[in-house]
């Protein structure tokens, strides 16, 4: 799930993406992936964006390993969180989230 962000046309936000345990290693985020590109760059968007929570350690690895980069460090106050630089308070406070991007 994700959605055209109403502030900057040229960004994607990827909300929420999952694949069930079962399946996991076959390829089907990696083409889920694929697919949401495909409908981002049809929405004219440049690049897409999406958070992580630091202890989802199968998505970081998804989405690093599919051209997505950390990019925490260049938003407001960062914390590091399980050795991961996350953006301090993304949500609210205390919640701590890893910001993605990966443009298109």
């Amino acid at each position: 799930m994700g959605f055209q962000s109403q502030v900057d046309k040229n960004k994607f936000f990827l909300w929420q993406i999952g694949v069930n345990s079962k399946y996991r290693g076959k390829e089907i985020g990696k083409r889920l992936l694929s697919n949401i590109e495909k409908v981002a760059r049809s929405l004219g968007c440049q690049c897409i964006e999406l958070t992580v929570d630091p202890e989802n350690i199968p998505s970081q690895k998804l989405f690093l390993n599919n051209g997505f980069e950390n990019i925490s460090s260049g938003e407001s106050e960062i914390k590091i969180v399980s050795g991961v630089e996350c953006v301090k308070d993304y949500y609210k406070i205390g919640r701590h989230f890893i910001l993605f991007v990966k443009n298109i």
